[in-house]
């Protein structure tokens, strides 16, 4: 094979690497407008799945690198090839956002509960009991067993309503699966615990972000690849 050829076919494998990069990138945005909303995804990326409607899949060979606490690893996928994924795990997203834990004990009013969750502008509230974690206590709960029970807020207590059989995470958890256990178990909150430790918590909130944030850097890379591909 001459040069000319050898070079043409080169452009053509990268630009098809590139193009399979960019439905794998679809796809997961994707996943994340279903589970949350379009409204909630911004309009660049919506634009983006819009304009790559049409591109076909592919694969891609390279290596796993890291960048800004992501790591990049290959799955493999169903034709044999491999894809390059984005994996955030929970002690990045605890890193970013903090460790602060927000609690109350079990013998505290449900009112003080529900001042304490609009004062500090969080949907959940850890439920300690001399340092011990014994339940936690959510919005929900209190619309449920309280608000729709017609009970007062100021005579019910927090053991009342919390919920016991608290569902964690450790940190080493990635994203996806932190998703698919609130899924799962149908919550929006979840303690990270390493060693009967509690290191944070994090909410679905936080992990849409993190998933956005995730594929906006995929999209920055892909549009230099692209961009590369052409010249």
């Amino acid at each position: 094979m001459n040069k000319v050829g050898a070079f043409s076919k080169g452009k053509i494998a990268k630009s098809r690497v590139a193009v399979a990069l960019v439905r794998r990138t679809t796809s997961h945005l994707s996943t994340v407008c279903t589970s949350v909303g379009t409204a909630l995804v911004p309009k660049r990326f919506r634009n983006f799945m819009a304009g790559v409607s049409g591109m076909s899949p592919g694969g891609d060979p390279r290596r796993g690198t890291r960048r800004c606490g992501r790591r990049w690893i290959l799955r493999e996928a169903s034709n044999g090839l491999t894809w390059p994924a984005v994996m955030t795990a929970v002690r990045h997203i605890l890193d970013h956002k903090g460790h602060q834990v927000w609690s109350v004990h079990p013998g505290d009013t449900v009112y003080d509960a529900i001042k304490m969750m609009a004062d500090k502008n969080v949907g959940a509230l850890v439920v300690l009991d001399c340092s011990k974690m014994v339940g936690i206590v959510t919005e929900r709960d209190y619309a449920r067993n309280v608000f729709l029970k017609g009970r007062a807020s100021p005579k019910t207590l927090v053991s009342e309503i919390m919920q016991r059989n608290v569902v964690c995470v450790e940190p080493y958890k990635s994203i996806e699966e932190c998703m698919a256990i609130m899924s799962a178990k149908r919550v929006r909150h979840l303690p990270v615990v390493s060693d009967d430790e509690l290191l944070g918590i994090v909410s679905i909130g936080d992990l849409v972000k993190s998933i956005i944030s995730d594929r906006e850097f995929v999209i920055e890379q892909l549009e230099h690849y692209i961009r590369g591909a052409k010249t």
